[in-house]
């Protein structure tokens, strides 16, 4: 393992050396365009759920999301009597966790006025967390000395899975562009990956390189199974977002990303953006001594 992240380390630092004389500065025109309903649904079995509905706004535009306080919003199974949110705080809440089943597809509804708006996701199953591993690592290349983590986990045999791994240090959630994790089954495609341990760069991906754990700090992973709906949004945030390592020296063209959500019925004449998601989610924690 120390070898692996050793590696790592060396590419990120011969990486950003590399590119710190390729950047241009590029001044944009861009016109303004017709606020579109974006819809924030991440939904899973391991918190009360919570659901953001604003109106996007310009590029340039600064001043806080504008947030819709008065719209219908629930979720169904069939088979349950609907869960129905109520507007508080800036997001809609349902006061309780939904226990998602395997492989029952849930519907979100959201009456807008005179709109109506439907998305569908279906519940995979979740590996557990087996474990984290950890790594003392001597300062090298100017970093201070610290701790490396990566959590070991075995990707379902005999099915196509698709993953988000997420991590909170200190009980904040890491939540910037390049800690993004998904995979396709233990890899980042899934070719022959079926059924493995996760292959180290996706071990791994719960590691800042320029601030590396310290004695007493805390980490939790969660593991969230998503369907392969999900899995190419947050493939296309990743190729919007410029994520990829100071190595992406190519960018993907910029395109509306994708979205499961459909307006149903309405004058609207936008299409929706964002995305609903089911989530099962496996969990592990540790401190770091």
């Amino acid at each position: 393992m120390k070898s692996s992240i050793f590696n790592t380390l060396s590419i990120l630092v011969i990486g950003i050396i590399f590119l710190s004389s390729c950047e241009d500065v590029v001044d944009v025109d861009l016109s303004d365009g017709s606020p579109q309903l974006a819809i924030d649904a991440f939904i899973t079995d391991h918190k009360n759920p919570e659901i953001k509905l604003s109106l996007t706004q310009n590029y340039f535009d600064d001043s806080g999301a504008d947030y819709l306080e008065n719209a219908l919003v629930s979720i169904s199974d069939g088979i349950n009597p609907d869960y129905e949110f109520t507007f508080e705080d800036g997001v809609y809440r349902y006061p309780s966790i939904i226990n998602l089943e395997e492989g029952v597809e849930y519907k979100l509804s959201i009456i807008n006025g005179d709109n109506t708006y439907e998305a569908v996701s279906s519940v995979n199953p979740v590996p557990t967390l087996d474990s984290i591993g950890v790594e003392f690592q001597e300062s090298v290349f100017g970093f201070e000395a610290g701790y490396f983590a990566e959590f070991f986990a075995r990707d379902i045999a005999n099915r196509e899975d698709f993953y988000w791994a997420r991590y909170s240090r200190n009980d904040t959630l890491q939540n910037n562009p390049s800690d993004l994790i998904i995979s396709q089954d233990a890899s980042f495609s899934g070719n022959g990956a079926d059924g493995l341990i996760f292959i180290p760069p996706i071990r791994q991906g719960i590691n800042d390189f320029s601030r590396i754990y310290q004695a007493e700090e805390f980490i939790q992973v969660e593991l969230w199974s998503i369907d392969e709906t999900v899995f190419n949004y947050l493939t296309q945030v990743v190729e919007q977002t410029g994520i990829g390592g100071p190595l992406a020296i190519i960018s993907a063209p910029t395109y509306n990303v994708l979205s499961n959500i459909t307006h149903i019925s309405g004058p609207s004449e936008l299409d929706p953006v964002g995305i609903f998601s089911v989530s099962k989610v496996s969990t592990i924690d540790y401190t770091f001594e």
